[in-house]
């Protein structure tokens, strides 16, 4: 006689944070058959032993299961981050101009929404949780990139155009999907989205081919953040898939982790020499505190949206919103104004073929 033996095997650990996981729970109880014909009178495990594998069986099917979302939660998510994206850029294209550090304009943001969620989590109003060495070490590349993109980004406003630096934005769901495709499975596009992804491409070279103020010297802030930017859209979110935590965890470990490096870089960079260049006025200080405040904003936005929404298509919502950015820039900004008309249609060709590939992409 044959007896079936019940073995509880260890459960599997779900660390795909909010994401769907493909692995299949199913499995945790598997029964072991035993061959032995001199012990006839096996029996199964006891039946507490039985309840308690089946109640396992069913908080591991529960944790599993994602809740659906709804549409209004995607609407809201993606309309919180085109707006703080789309103003940062050209307050911190303001911040720039009046301080004269990266540095210092990149490391207030950070120590700010620190601070900021630290008070929150004291006052009860959020939850997040505080540093732990297993996890910093996990998130750690995370900040890095975080860190890099905002340098940089802040260093090719500084060198550069506010429409420079979308033009370099715009560009990025070209290698994106690549990632996407090669390292996320998200599947190779099809070749109707090539058609906008060449758009994406021809738009940036009529912009820079008429832009006035073009030179190669000016666009290495740019070019490294283009790099930056394109890297941390595919890492960000496969560390998100792996690393169980909440947003506004990811929003505190992101900004505490990524405020010494940035000190770091200004240093490395003779950045605080220059620091009295300019007078400090209230006025700049001001743009600054408002710099920091949608910083926070997006820190939350960005993390939550990145959630929801696939590398590219998170690529792409970025890019889109950038017709907000180019109004604010024309408006507010002085140097913005100086642009033609036809670099002014290359870039605007860029956006559209960046927000046209997101659609042919979901087909």
């Amino acid at each position: 006689m044959r007896g079936a033996v019940y073995k509880k095997m260890p459960d599997s650990t779900n660390d795909s944070g909010d994401d769907l996981d493909d692995s299949d729970p199913g499995f945790s109880n598997v029964p072991d058959y035993d061959d032995d014909d001199d012990n006839e009178d096996h029996q199964l495990l006891n039946p507490e032993a039985i309840g308690t594998s089946a109640a396992d069986l069913q908080d591991t099917t529960l944790e599993n299961t994602e809740t659906p979302r709804s549409t209004k939660e995607y609407v809201i998510a993606a309309t919180a981050y085109s707006l703080c994206a789309a103003t940062l850029l050209v307050i911190n294209k303001a911040s720039v101009d009046s301080i004269p550090s990266p540095a210092v304009v990149v490391a207030s943001q950070l120590l700010f929404s620190a601070l900021a969620v630290k008070v929150l989590v004291w006052t009860s109003k959020i939850e997040a949780e505080p540093l732990e060495m297993i996890k910093v070490k996990q998130f750690m590349g995370v900040s890095l990139l975080f860190t890099l993109c905002l340098v940089t980004n802040v260093k090719a406003l500084q060198s550069t155009s506010v429409q420079t630096v979308i033009v370099m934005r715009a560009c990025s769901p070209i290698f994106v999907a690549l990632f996407d495709w090669l390292y996320l499975g998200t599947g190779m596009p099809h070749s109707t989205t090539w058609i906008c992804l060449l758009g994406i491409a021809m738009g940036a070279t009529v912009y820079c081919v008429f832009d006035n103020g073009f030179t190669l010297r000016s666009f290495l802030w740019p070019g490294v953040y283009f790099v930056s930017i394109c890297a941390e859209m595919v890492f960000v979110k496969h560390i998100i898939n792996t690393v169980n935590m909440s947003t506004w965890t990811r929003v505190y470990y992101n900004n505490a982790l990524g405020f010494v490096p940035v000190l770091l870089f200004g240093f490395m960079f003779g950045e605080y020499k220059h620091i009295n260049a300019k007078p400090i006025t209230m006025t700049s200080l001001c743009v600054l505190l408002l710099a920091c405040v949608v910083g926070l904003g997006i820190s939350f936005a960005g993390f939550h949206a990145r959630k929801l929404l696939s590398a590219t298509s998170f690529t792409v919502l970025g890019v889109s919103n950038k017709f907000i950015s180019i109004a604010l820039s024309l408006i507010f900004i002085s140097s913005a104004k100086t642009i033609s008309w036809t670099s002014l249609f290359g870039l605007l060709m860029c956006i559209v073929c960046a927000t046209l590939y997101a659609k042919t992409k979901s087909k």
